[in-house]
């Protein structure tokens, strides 16, 4: 199997290096490492793409090339190496590493998810540091370095990142905020009306739709093991 379960969630079972908890649809072409969950219509790309300990939200564009939570290193030790830490990384089952290596040191304060909200646009080669987070709608261009937290709806870009701009005006993120659109039904079989050309027009047709009873997104929910050998269905 290359790819999948069912033809909902997609996956690469040779990827798999850790633990996915996935909405359907969703689909991942990069490495999963460590606890992941990624949301409705949410996607990975390819290119060696590396996601550690992370929760993605719904309706999320994560290019390829792009590094969550890599592993960090010690800069105020006699070394950076692995074996200063407590690390093994690509020297497991080797014996003369184990010699060295101090398992006592690990750093326990490394062990953290990062969160990257709802509609979050994560652009190619972009690399995002153990504890930071993203916001709602934020969107992250290419090649960024991620080192602080990202305001949502806010544009960020460089190394280190930095607001470029925001997307929309106060106004408009405190609605969008409040409404919370990605929990909704708003496919073109609820919605076939919704505007997408104008945000204001946009903004106002949801939230009159969401007063009338505009449906509640409720998809299935999978759990996929390390090397995607077991696919369990969760309540």
């Amino acid at each position: 199997m290359d790819w999948g379960y069912n033809g909902k969630v997609k996956f690469k079972p040779h990827m798999m290096q850790g633990v996915l908890t996935a909405e359907a649809p969703s689909a991942t072409a990069g490495f999963i490492k460590g606890l992941v969950s990624l949301g409705f219509m949410s996607y990975i790309g390819a290119g060696g793409s590396e996601i550690w300990d992370c929760n993605i939200g719904r309706f999320c564009s994560i290019a390829p090339g792009v590094v969550v939570a890599p592993t960090e290193h010690p800069i105020d030790k006699i070394s950076s190496h692995l074996f200063t830490f407590g690390s093994y990384g690509p020297f497991v089952g080797q014996e003369d590493f184990a010699r060295w290596v101090r398992p006592d040191l690990a750093d326990n304060s490394m062990c953290v998810t990062n969160s990257i909200g709802n509609d979050v646009w994560v652009g190619r080669n972009v690399v995002v540091l153990k504890g930071t987070n993203i916001g709602d709608g934020a969107i992250v261009a290419a090649g960024a370095v991620v080192t602080k937290d990202v305001p949502p709806y806010a544009i960020v870009g460089g190394v280190p990142a930095r607001v470029l701009r925001y997307r929309f005006s106060e106004n408009i993120i405190a609605r969008l905020a409040a409404l919370k659109w990605w929990n909704y039904d708003i496919s073109g079989d609820s919605c076939p009306d919704l505007p997408l050309e104008n945000i204001v027009e946009t903004l106002d047709f949801l939230e009159r739709s969401v007063a009338q009873g505009l449906p509640v997104l409720k998809p299935e929910r999978v759990r996929i093991s390390k090397g995607g050998e077991t696919v369990e269905e969760l309540p």
